[in-house]
């Protein structure tokens, strides 16, 4: 049966003249009937379309292809004209270019954090939650309903992707193939390309990626990670520039954190003696003052100090002489 057949006519709101289309397979509903025809293929399976690498089915093309561009490509074709840094997605980049604004619209009401994106925003909120949604099986509680089920699996271990060789519950068939790999046969199809390291998952391969830099030990995640490293331990370059001075710096972050001395925004507040701060290392290097800790020693004068940056600038007094 096609979905054709399976749709219900709309519904109206309730005291409104809007039309709603509602799934007859789950209680979700939608504005459009384009948007439930897109959701009612994931009950139906038909006209999805699938990876070509991992076999994960897609409602559309465009989904499929952003998930392969995203997931399996290692091309970053999307370029921050403002910075060196390079991008897989329009959207990442987007978010990214919000960062150089140095706003963060979205602030939590319950400690100094705040977001340029809502849904990170959103996702943080739930770290404050009374964690109300209680397991009937071991009594531990999560802030959301989907965290709940998500745990609950562990426990029922109801699932359509069982493995047969343990009584492992998977969430889907790329995640059970990954199981059966990594735990039973200890096959590992995919290879680096650049060297000898074989995986047992694309997660895997490409977390590693080979990223090492040339001039030091250091092994980066990912190829995006290691410019950024060579940027800031071995090249001169600053190329975050403040809008409202002269200044530059070698990271965004501490563009970001130069801006607020601008905005006189102090979010790092002291609990002991109410002193605010623009950086949240100045308000741990403030708490070590508290607890009296001066972990930093001078072995010329044997002066002690909270910090090793204040330890640095005291020497240079040694050095003068």
């Amino acid at each position: 049966m096609t979905i054709s057949c399976l749709l219900s006519p709309a519904l109206l709101f309730p005291g409104t003249d809007m039309a709603i289309f509602q799934c007859t397979y789950c209680e979700k509903s939608y504005k459009r009937k384009a948007q439930l025809v897109r959701h009612m293929r994931g009950h139906t399976g038909e006209g999805l379309v699938g990876c070509t690498k991992c076999e994960k089915m897609f409602p559309t093309k465009y989904q499929m292809t952003s998930h392969y561009n995203y997931i399996h490509s290692d091309a970053t074709p999307f370029k921050c004209g403002d910075c060196p840094l390079e991008f897989k997605s329009k959207c990442t980049l987007r978010v990214h270019k919000l960062g150089h604004t140095g706003v963060r619209p979205f602030k939590c009401i319950h400690c100094p954090k705040s977001y340029v994106v809502k849904s990170r925003f959103n996702a943080h909120l739930h770290t404050h939650d009374e964690r109300r949604h209680e397991c009937d099986v071991c009594s531990k509680k999560f802030p959301t309903k989907h965290s709940l089920q998500s745990h609950l699996i562990t426990h029922t271990k109801q699932s359509d992707f069982m493995c047969t060789l343990c009584n492992y519950a998977a969430r889907g068939k790329c995640n059970l193939e990954d199981h059966i790999r990594g735990v039973h046969t200890k096959e590992k199809p995919y290879n680096c390309d650049q060297c000898a390291a074989a995986f047992s998952t694309s997660g895997e391969e490409k977390k590693h990626k080979c990223s090492k830099c040339t001039l030091c030990e250091y092994s980066a995640v990912n190829q995006i990670y290691l410019k950024r490293h060579i940027r800031e331990r071995h090249t001169t370059e600053r190329p975050f520039k403040c809008s409202l001075c002269s200044f530059d710096f070698k990271t965004n972050w501490n563009r970001i954190q130069h801006l607020k001395i601008h905005t006189r925004e102090e979010p790092y507040k002291c609990d002991l003696c109410k002193k605010s701060f623009v950086r949240p290392d100045v308000l741990k290097r403030h708490l070590i003052r508290h607890k009296g800790r001066m972990d930093f020693k001078c072995e010329i004068c044997e002066k002690e100090f909270v910090s090793k940056s204040e330890l640095t600038v005291h020497l240079r007094v040694h050095k003068s002489f």
